[in-house]
């Protein structure tokens, strides 16, 4: 008798659950990155589902295939009848020229498109060939260190929300890797040691002033790791390798001013931050 009155339970339990959540709304919030219509035709869920026995993680998964511009989904499930596409979206970091065309990519790595012309406003990298780019996947370099390099860049650039001011990042020689600020400011980043650390330490420079914000010239974060900088102000030419100064060489203009970063704030020239570049 127990076992008869739990089958006709779970049986009484399953009726109801069939006949009683069916889907009668289906909506799409969050970033609104792809028309609504689009993204319930791929989901392709139809109203009269039942809302617990549609599936979820497929639809997810396909949506993020297809539509590049989609960075998550999560479709949530609402009693008594209503099924969400919840959508965050995802932007444009930069673009990498390859197979003569330019791969717009995401803040996390993933080609969002192929475009035949770079886009104004979109940081440029160059001195990189992505293996087998395709809409939808991640960049891949066969250099392990190049693609390191790429890797911690773009991640610092990111994480500071600075991806609207450099503009420019070649990595032509990974020994002396470029990255152009506001394409007035060449920063010299050296080698692979410490990229992350050396790209932040630039940029606190830009935003505490230490250099102008209309001034021109090379600033040097090769030294970075050991907390230094220098900068040397002279016109540049984002267009020209002739703007980087060979190692060991002035750059021509003005001449250089260091900046330090040490315990306590004694000692400093004008020149130099009163505060640590932590």
């Amino acid at each position: 008798m127990v076992g008869a009155i739990a089958v006709m339970l779970a049986a009484t339990c399953f009726l109801a659950v069939s006949l009683l959540f069916k889907i009668s709304e289906i909506t799409v919030t969050g970033d609104l990155v792809y028309q609504t219509e689009d993204i319930l035709n791929l989901c392709n869920y139809e109203i009269g589902d039942n809302l617990f026995f549609v599936t979820t993680k497929d639809r997810e998964e396909k949506l993020k295939a297809q539509l590049p511009y989609i960075a998550d989904v999560e479709i949530r499930r609402h009693i008594p009848g209503t099924l969400e596409i919840h959508i965050t979206g995802t932007q444009v970091a930069c673009c990498i020229f390859a197979e003569n065309l330019w791969l717009y990519v995401s803040v996390d790595g993933k080609i969002l498109e192929m475009q035949g012309e770079p886009r104004e406003g979109v940081m440029r990298i160059e001195g990189i060939v992505p293996q087998n780019p395709q809409v939808g996947g991640q960049v891949q370099l066969e250099d392990q260190g190049a693609q390191e390099a790429y890797s911690a860049i773009l991640r610092k650039i990111v994480e500071l929300g600075a991806w609207g001011e450099f503009t420019r990042l070649d990595i032509t020689d990974p020994y002396n890797i470029v990255l152009w600020y506001q394409d007035r400011v060449l920063c010299k980043l050296g080698g692979g040691a410490e990229l992350d650390y050396k790209v932040e330490f630039g940029y606190k420079l830009f935003q505490k002033g230490y250099v102008g914000p209309e001034e021109t010239g090379i600033l040097d974060l090769t030294y970075a790791d050991v907390r230094r900088a220098g900068f040397t102000s002279q016109p540049v030419d984002p267009a020209s390798p002739a703007s980087i100064a060979p190692e060991g060489e002035e750059g021509q203009g003005e001449p250089s001013s260091d900046m330090e970063e040490e315990e306590g704030g004694e000692g400093r020239g004008d020149d130099i931050p009163d505060e640590p570049m932590a």
